[in-house]
């Protein structure tokens, strides 16, 4: 990110680090960030919160996978 194109974002320092953002690309995957949201997820609970207010109305004996499973693979 170290290029000045004119298409850089600067944002505040973090912890005395620069933060930087640009649009050029690079050699990075948009794919990266799932990681991080699982962990985050993992953390929080959000996804297993998610599923307790939704009604799984199915029928166990068809079931493959959970609500949580098929909730996680959409989000």
């Amino acid at each position: 990110m170290g290029k000045d194109n004119g298409m850089s974002l600067h944002f505040a320092s973090i912890s005395g680090k620069k933060e930087e953002g640009d649009f050029d690309g690079g050699t990075l995957t948009s794919d990266g960030a799932v990681v991080h949201l699982r962990a985050v997820d993992k953390s929080i609970g959000l996804i297993e919160r998610l599923c307790d207010c939704i009604s799984d109305d199915r029928h166990r004996g068809y079931v493959d996978h959970s609500l949580c499973d098929l909730m996680r693979k959409r989000i």
